[in-house]
């Protein structure tokens, strides 16, 4: 009987706070693997970025210091991740601990906004999931495959920009957009990859027809801001403001990203030019749609335009490397979770992808790119048709 009376209290206390419990396991269970992948720094095979990169230009500042390091520079990323890479050159532990740290903060904060942005979202239209687990479902994306890989075992920052872009999109939703293009700059300061979200901007700001064209300044003003350390230390400000244009140069058409450039053009630098502008036009038929098109755009759509928009990018830029698509994976798994799982099947088979040229780069092991490739350039014109459904008032959505 004592039995029965305990079962019957777990059973309530666990219908009542099922989403809190589950809540709380996943978490720990997100902490619990990056407590063990962390460590994980030396391969077997294959390239590991925080051997041949990150360790050596931490100890070059170790050597040289902080004042004498930024002078000289070192690597091909912009100041603000310098500046970090220097300051824990002066801590004594094995660097590949803060670097994982500082990116698995990210990881967090991209939950966190998954979460906000949900909430935001929610105050205009009715979600797939229910206001009492959105939690459950925001914590799921710190347990994503590609956001453990990236932050916890390749020591990555993808998550860095990518959690100050989701911030910027929050406000860019809430209709704040000082801080959304504060963020967006901050994201850019980062990491070159941010210019990903810029299309979405332009479209935005031609949809949306309610802020100033002047508040783009913000972008270029970071910019500036964020290289004034190196300056200040002695560096040239032609060398500090042109360490992107630097990280352009030898490009190939491929580089173990399965984009269409994948598909028997490997090595045509023939066409490099040309591949810069069919991204280009593909925007700009976008722009002209947008332009002429009758009615208010959603919220939720805006998010699914920006999802859109990066997947073009990875799609059709050359030199896309295999974690390029990272704030495009974590937006479209937002949409199919959150708004439009008409989509979940090609999302799922992009995640399978990503974790193939994931495994692939982190092990040295040998993949088809062909067939990859193949099956994201089917996903991306899945998720093309689907969008321009949506936005011709061909909306299908099941609720679940």
């Amino acid at each position: 009987m004592n039995r029965k009376k305990a079962d019957s209290f777990l059973f309530a206390l666990f219908e009542k706070h099922a989403d809190i419990v589950i809540f709380t396991v996943l978490f720990l269970v997100s902490i619990y693997l990056r407590y063990r992948y962390v460590p994980l720094i030396d391969y077997r095979s294959g390239v590991s970025d925080y051997n041949y990169f990150l360790k050596p230009w931490v100890k070059f500042y170790r050597e040289t210091g902080i004042v004498e390091g930024l002078r000289e520079g070192v690597g091909n990323y912009y100041v603000p991740y310098n500046v970090f890479l220097a300051l824990i050159s002066k801590i004594d532990v094995k660097p590949y601990l803060p670097i994982a740290l500082f990116s698995i903060l990210f990881d967090y904060i991209i939950a966190l906004f998954i979460y906000k942005i949900a909430f935001e979202l929610k105050k205009s239209q009715k979600l797939l999931i229910s206001d009492k687990n959105i939690k459950c479902f925001a914590i799921l994306f710190a347990l994503l495959p590609i956001v453990i890989e990236n932050s916890s075992i390749w020591k990555q920052c993808d998550s860095i920009y990518s959690g100050f872009l989701l911030i910027a999109l929050y406000y860019f939703l809430k209709g704040k957009y000082d801080p959304a293009f504060i963020f967006t700059g901050i994201a850019f300061a980062f990491k070159l990859q941010a210019v990903f979200i810029f299309p979405f901007l332009i479209l935005f700001y031609i949809g949306k027809k309610d802020f100033s064209i002047v508040k783009f300044l913000w972008i270029p003003l970071i910019y500036l801001l964020s290289g004034l350390p190196a300056i200040l230390c002695g560096r040239s400000a032609v060398d500090t403001y042109s360490i992107y244009f630097d990280q352009t140069s030898g490009t190939h058409m491929f580089e173990n990203f399965p984009s269409i450039y994948a598909i028997g053009m490997e090595s045509d630098e023939i066409f490099f030019q040309l591949a810069l502008f069919l991204p280009i036009v593909i925007f700009l038929f976008s722009l002209l749609f947008i332009s002429q098109k009758k009615g208010v755009i959603s919220s939720s759509d805006w998010l699914y335009i920006a999802a859109w928009c990066t997947m073009t990018c990875n799609e059709f830029l050359p030199g896309m490397h295999e974690r390029y698509d990272f704030l495009a994976v974590i937006l479209l798994t937002f949409v199919a979770i959150f708004l439009h799982n008409k989509i979940l099947i090609p999302v799922i088979i992009i995640h399978l992808v990503s974790a193939c040229t994931y495994g692939s780069s982190l092990s040295g092991s040998e993949l088809n790119y062909t067939i990859l490739a193949c099956f994201y350039l089917g996903c991306y014109c899945w998720i093309s048709y689907d969008l321009y459904n949506r936005m011709t008032g061909k909306k299908q959505t099941v609720e679940i």
